[in-house]
């Protein structure tokens, strides 16, 4: 009787699990938040570029929620690229696509080419990134960074 119980308990909570995990739906979105997102991760990406020029992460606070997993996350490589004298510029941008969810998630896809001083040694790297937005206030903050290819 008891294994009959434990069982039955167990398909719940896996019937349970199952359920909740639902796969967000993603529609692209284009008007005046493209543009709004667009500015904002332009200056996330000047404020990047400053802030390792300066040696100093807490221009970078403003970004992020604070104490995050992308916030510490983030902090640590700005510490990493300062030991080593990296300084890291957007260039420009390509293939930018915003998406939202059913859930109201925003994320924004593109190619970031950027121009990569260390020491007398500077390189170009275009990279895939998606960053995932949430609203806040009449700005944004940055949850998730991932890399897309």
């Amino acid at each position: 009787m008891l294994r009959i119980c434990k069982g039955i308990i167990l398909i719940i909570i896996l019937l349970f699990l199952i359920g909740c995990d639902e796969e967000p739906e993603w529609e692209i979105m284009n008007g005046e938040e493209f543009n709004n997102i667009y500015q904002f991760m332009e200056e996330y990406m000047d404020s990047w570029h400053i802030s390792l020029q300066m040696q100093n992460y807490s221009i970078m606070e403003q970004f992020f929620v604070p104490n995050t997993h992308v916030y510490h996350m983030q902090r640590r490589q700005h510490q990493q690229f300062s030991a080593e004298r990296r300084v890291e510029r957007l260039l420009f941008s390509e293939n930018e696509k915003l998406e939202v969810n059913q859930f109201g998630e925003r994320r924004w896809i593109w190619t970031e080419v950027m121009e990569i001083q260390r020491g007398t040694s500077v390189v170009e790297e275009a990279r895939d990134r998606i960053y995932y937005l949430s609203p806040s206030g009449e700005d944004y903050k940055i949850t998730t960074i991932e890399r897309s290819n």
